[in-house]
């Protein structure tokens, strides 16, 4: 099989954990469906999204060699060390601010969220930048991180500022004026 149709068949996968993930939201004005759904089938989605991101770089694609390939390994174990940091700090702040639904109902400004908007967006954009590097795989470095950042904003401009929107009444013209969409000035 051609190595950017199974970069494609990966972007799939990435689709169908993004459709787990979001599932839940559609069963929220049943509360029992939502708790037995909420939780699991949300997890379930993150995996499902995580699969492409940590087996991509093992298909059959070009690879950076030599004295170049050396240096970006060691450049992608510090993007990916600083992602898991990122989504782990993340995680932790959102799990205390917002509780174990970690879906907060108002613009979170403190801890990591106050210099990061996204920082597990950001967090997983650097895992994944970095775990291609690790392996020198060029096509999943392009390919598998570029579709991650599209899908990361199609989410927060189509699901999480609407959603925010909605619970706080504030537009997202506001929201960006507050913080913008990755690190600051950015």
């Amino acid at each position: 099989m051609n190595p950017i149709t199974k970069q494609i068949l990966w972007t799939a996968l990435f689709l169908i954990g993004l459709g787990l993930q979001g599932m839940p939201e559609l069963f929220r004005k049943n509360e029992r469906a939502y708790k037995i759904m909420g939780t699991w089938v949300r997890n379930l989605g993150i995996l499902i999204f995580m699969v492409p991101i940590i087996l991509a770089p093992f298909d059959a694609q070009p690879r950076i060699e030599g004295i170049l390939g050396y240096s970006f390994r060691i450049v992608g174990i510090i993007l990916a060390v600083l992602g898991i940091i990122f989504i782990a700090v993340a995680s932790k702040h959102l799990l205390k601010v917002a509780g174990p639904e970690q879906i907060p109902r108002e613009l979170i400004t403190n801890g990591i969220y106050g210099k990061v908007r996204n920082p597990i967006y950001t967090g997983v954009i650097l895992l994944t930048m970095g775990w291609s590097l690790i392996w020198g795989a060029i096509y999943s470095f392009f390919i598998i991180t570029g579709i991650v950042i599209l899908i990361l904003l199609a989410l927060i401009k189509f699901l999480e500022e609407p959603m925010l929107t909605k619970f706080s009444g504030t537009n997202s013209w506001s929201i960006e004026k507050e913080c913008q969409c990755f690190f600051h000035y950015l």
